[in-house]
């Protein structure tokens, strides 16, 4: 009778331990262990860079993250590890799904982030923890509603180039990638970010979509050697921005075309060739001509592509383990435009020639962090000449004689920052100076001139999850010219100052998702009311008034 208790003992516990270290190992989706044709894919059942990618297996951080608490501890016990031959422990990607407290754009917590983008000062759309294979998925977005308290939308009424982003519509972004490594030191990565405009059909009954492909490039990394890397396609092709007026100060081109960077150390070259071209006569031009049996067809008789190309070198100091960080960026573009010829069916004296043109851009960016949690400075200088001094998606205007841009010209000074306390207090903080002057040769052009704005935006964090913010703006032009409608000299200027309790989810300013309650107050001064057309009601309006709610979101974005 001994034996079967036994037997029966033995039995039990056997059971016991295999449940244990099935439990800790925590198996595969079924799905993914029969599914025949994975496992009989010998690339993906040898392929050492899931099993021994030294990268994955000495980053401690993967097995023991505190901000990790659900996952659980390696098991020393030859059971279990036997439980689980064909998935490693080290081969489990990072999630995004929990990120740490440095989201967004100040890595003051992650050295090692630091060491590859010294610049904690972008958007905030940088991904957090991605998978280094398979699919992935982000998104950036901004949606409410407002009221002017009086049955209207409220009053944002921005007379700068580059006003607070506070008000702005709706708007949203969303990314789709796919990582692979064809080889253990080769990665490649296809990025494709749909975007929507923020027309929403509930404001018009139209369920037609603006729709545009801002990302839909592919990019092969540590080619040949570690660093290198090429790509191919539609790319947004930035640098940091200053968030608060939704602003990209030096580098900020959304391209066609291709480039290839070089990381080495803590340095970072890179160069890009990309073209562009606007549906309007200024480049593009369809006529009717008449063809066949009575019938007409539409010929292309002006096409002008908009070559430009950019160069940029980036050297980071520092910034690891907490410490001070900086780094210097040199940035420069040029942009060409080649001849062509405008309505070719009018006689030939009256053709209009249009020549060829150019124009180029040089800046500088100095940026500092880790002068206190998650904070961040960066300063920018830019000069631009000529098609440049436009913008890449701009019709020049005010053109010389000849119907050239080359007499343009923009200087601009850029500040962004953002300084926080440990727990309670953090400020956000940006704003410009900036002259331009078009290419005619009129120096007393209302469109010419001076234009500054600055903004801050203090929160007061109460509860992990409750914050209040305040944000106090300053917008201003000083034109060269008298204003068209009033012929005076005119130096508009717009104040504005909000408060906004907000409901945000992580630690920092740029913590999102954030959902926000809005009220600003807006003042317009006399100069900036007469800069309307006399039949504009906001000519008549002082002080305007915009209260509403807005979320605000991004995680795992990539736009650089």
């Amino acid at each position: 009778m001994k034996a079967p208790k036994s037997i029966l003992t033995l039995l039990t516990l056997w059971t016991c331990s295999v449940g244990a270290a099935v439990a800790t190992a925590q198996p595969a989706d079924p799905a993914r262990t029969t599914d025949p044709a994975r496992t009989a894919d010998p690339a993906r059942t040898t392929d050492p860079a899931r099993t021994t990618d030294p990268a994955r297996t000495a980053d401690p951080a993967r097995t023991t993250d505190p901000a990790r608490p659900g996952e659980r501890p390696a098991i020393d016990s030859a059971r279990a590890r036997a439980a689980k031959p064909t998935r490693p422990a080290t081969a489990r990607p990072a999630t995004a799904s929990k990120p740490g407290p440095s989201t967004g754009t100040t890595p003051a917590d992650t050295p090692a982030k630091q060491s590859q983008d010294a610049s904690p000062g972008g958007h905030g759309k940088k991904p957090t923890s991605v998978k280094d294979t398979g699919f992935g998925f982000g998104s950036y977005g901004r949606v409410g509603i407002s009221t002017d308290g009086q049955g209207g939308p409220g009053q944002q009424l921005n007379l700068a180039a580059h006003g607070p982003r506070l008000g702005e519509g709706p708007y949203l972004e969303l990314d789709l990638y796919y990582r692979m490594r064809p080889y253990r030191d080769v990665r490649v990565k296809t990025v494709v970010t749909l975007a929507f405009t923020e027309q929403l059909f509930h404001f018009d009954g139209d369920w037609a979509s603006g729709l545009a492909l801002r990302n839909l490039y592919l990019e092969g990394q540590d080619l040949f050697v570690r660093g290198l890397s090429v790509w191919v396609g539609s790319r947004m092709y930035r640098g940091d921005d200053i968030y608060l007026l939704d602003f990209w100060p030096l580098d900020n081109l959304n391209t066609v075309g291709g480039g290839v960077s070089y990381a080495f150390g803590r340095t970072k070259l890179g160069w890009h060739l990309g073209v562009n071209r606007l549906a309007d006569q200024y480049q593009y031009q369809e006529v009717a001509v008449p063809g066949l049996n009575n019938t007409s067809e539409i010929v292309v008789l002006l096409n002008r592509q908009r070559m430009i190309t950019s160069l940029k070198g980036e050297q980071a100091f520092g910034g690891k383990n907490g410490k001070l960080g900086g780094k210097l960026k040199l940035y420069g573009e040029y942009h060409f435009l080649p001849a062509g010829t405008l309505d070719a069916h009018l006689p030939a004296q009256e053709q209009e020639h249009l020549s060829a043109d150019h124009g180029w851009l040089a800046g500088l960016q100095a940026g500092l962090w880790n002068f206190g949690p998650r904070s961040h400075v960066n300063l920018f200088l830019r000069y631009a000449q000529g098609l440049a001094a436009y913008g890449e998606f701009a019709i020049p205007f005010g053109l010389a004689t000849d119907k050239r841009a080359a007499n343009a010209r923009e200087l601009l000074m850029a500040v962004s920052g953002n300084f926080e306390l440990k727990r309670w207090f953090g400020v956000q903080f940006g704003g410009y100076v900036r002259y331009f002057k078009d290419a005619d040769p009129n120096e007393y052009d209302w469109d010419d001139g001076w234009e500054y704005v600055a903004v801050v935006r203090p929160h007061v964090y109460l509860h992990k999850l409750f914050a209040v913010a305040f944000e106090l703006s300053y917008q201003a032009r000083n034109p060269a010219g008298l204003n068209p409608w009033t012929h005076q000299a005119e130096s508009p200027g717009v104040t504005k100052l909000a408060v906004m309790p907000l409901l945000t989810f992580g630690k920092g300013n740029y913590a999102r998702p954030q959902l926000r309650l809005i009220y600003m107050l807006v003042h317009q001064n006399e100069s900036a009311r007469m800069s309307y057309n006399p039949e504009d009601p906001r000519r008549d309006l002082k002080v305007g008034h915009y209260i509403g709610f807005q979320a605000e979101w991004w995680f795992n974005s990539t736009y650089r």
